[in-house]
């Protein structure tokens, strides 16, 4: 059947030119997972704008920063903005109850529903906390423990944050849902996890954790230095790449990683494969998203990106209702057959490396941060030491207002050639892209390129950046 998105009803203005452009059309009904299988669906013609060509909303323009665009790239027609002024993202218990079975399907794939588990993410404003344990409770799952990485000491709540984060927890209860007392556990008493899971595993032999991806390498390696086994512990984690380097450190520990790929403005993308060609291998969740590959290329720029996602959002509870909006990432987007049973379940579509193509742009140079993450995460901790958060690389200016690149080094790096190390990121520009090496010529003149021994920053939401700006942060 074929039906229409209520786009009005989610606060989008009736003469909004966008929407008088649209004609959405899809195979198949919006369904929870198990109601009906995807795979003898029609593939559907993706949002075709009316005698034009396609809708094209950059990420920019999805926060209402930039024009929407229809037609092609070259001879582009403006239709105004296409969402209101930017406004924080609210998710509400709608949308986690439509997304529950997804979670729920997700870890009995990997033998985790009856298992003790435990969340190292924040509180409100960020959302990952209660949405976890929200939908989890949704199949009477319920966590041990919520460790917080980033304590209130260090990055104080408006009023009603903190009255919203004690609200909820009072209302679950009168629900019969407990939710923990979130605990502050900062970033450098790491070991209060390693203790919770050592504990877990010595009495249920299994265990999991919800954090994210850098977080889980901290722990991992924490267990490794006080040599504690996590066979048999299991993080389910996204909002950063799962790259090799990170598999190596938790796998090393005995811990196994099962990525998800989940976007606060788009939901629930892709699920981990059981039978993965490498180590983000998803499959994409055909009955939340339509993902296209239209291809990007920056007029300012000497960068392309034939694969960026694109994503129009299907579910009516979906946090914005989004139509073929760029998202910042980009990978590649296969249908293959692997005998997992999301296959069977008719998710025949594969997502894999998948990283932000978000630009680092200075003095010149402008590089992809997916390759910068390749060169600080592999390149570097390969010929120097170290793991792969121990490097990051930091844009910043002198006094002067001239571009100073400062390629950090964690203290626990054993003791380096700064000057080598300095050589070996001039070389990366020199094969990264004619912007980059034209700029290398510079750079290498002076002293631009600066090794510090620090230690790295992370968000204010644990994450960790393999670029950081000091000019944006300041």
């Amino acid at each position: 059947p074929t039906e229409r998105l209520d786009l009005f009803g989610r606060g989008v203005p009736r003469d909004e030119p966008l929407v008088e452009a649209l004609d959405h059309r899809f195979d198949g009904s919006i369904v929870d997972v198990g109601q009906r299988p995807l795979r003898d669906r029609e593939p559907r013609e993706d949002l075709r704008v009316r005698e034009v060509g396609e809708v094209l909303l950059g990420a920019r323009g999805a926060r209402g920063e930039r024009d929407a665009v229809r037609g092609d790239r070259r001879g582009h027609r403006r239709l105004g903005r296409a969402v209101a002024p930017t406004s924080r993202i609210a998710l509400d218990l709608d949308h986690l109850a439509a997304t529950a079975p997804h979670v729920l399907l997700h870890r009995a794939l990997h033998d985790a529903l009856d298992i003790p588990w435990a969340l190292w993410r924040g509180v409100l404003p960020d959302p990952t906390g209660f949405g976890t344990l929200l939908r989890a409770a949704r199949h009477r799952s319920f966590a041990d423990r919520w460790f917080v990485p980033v304590p209130e000491s260090l990055r104080p709540l408006e009023w009603r944050n903190r009255l919203a984060n004690r609200l909820i927890r009072d209302i679950a209860r009168t629900q019969n849902v407990p939710i923990p007392r979130p605990e502050p556990v900062p970033l450098d008493r790491v070991d209060v996890l390693v203790d919770w899971a050592r504990s877990s595993l010595q009495v249920s032999g299994r265990a999991w954790i919800g954090t994210s991806m850098s977080l889980a390498v901290r722990i991992c390696l924490a267990a490794q230095q006080r040599g504690v086994d996590l066979d048999g512990l299991l993080f389910f984690g996204g909002g950063e790449p799962f790259t090799e380097a990170r598999r190596r450190s938790v796998e090393a520990s005995g811990a196994q990683l099962v990525p998800h790929y989940f976007g606060v403005d788009i939901g629930q993308v892709g699920l981990s494969c059981t039978a993965p060609s490498e180590a983000n291998d998803l499959h994409l969740l055909e009955d939340n998203v339509v993902l296209i590959q239209p291809g990007l290329r920056k007029s300012d720029a000497l960068v392309t990106v034939p694969d960026a996602f694109s994503f129009t959002t299907l579910r009516p509870t979906a946090p914005k209702i989004l139509i073929n909006v760029e998202s910042d990432d980009h990978g590649l987007l296969e249908s293959r057959r692997c005998g997992c049973p999301l296959e069977q379940l008719g998710y025949g579509t594969h997502l894999r490396q998948v990283r932000s193509y978000g630009k680092f742009t200075a003095g010149g140079a402008t590089l992809l941060r997916s390759d910068i993450a390749g060169l600080l995460e592999n390149e570097l901790p390969t010929r120097f030491g170290g793991g792969p958060q121990d490097y990051q690389l930091v844009e910043a200016e002198d006094p002067r207002g001239l571009p100073r690149i400062e390629l950090i080094v964690d203290p626990g790096v054993p003791e380096i050639d700064g000057d080598a190390l300095r050589q070996a990121f001039l070389d990366f520009l020199a094969r990264s892209s004619p912007s980059a090496d034209l700029t290398r010529g510079l750079w290498a003149q002076g002293d631009a390129v600066q090794v510090v021994r620090s230690v790295p920053r992370w968000t204010p939401r644990a994450k960790f950046p393999s670029v950081v700006s000091k000019r944006r942060s300041s």
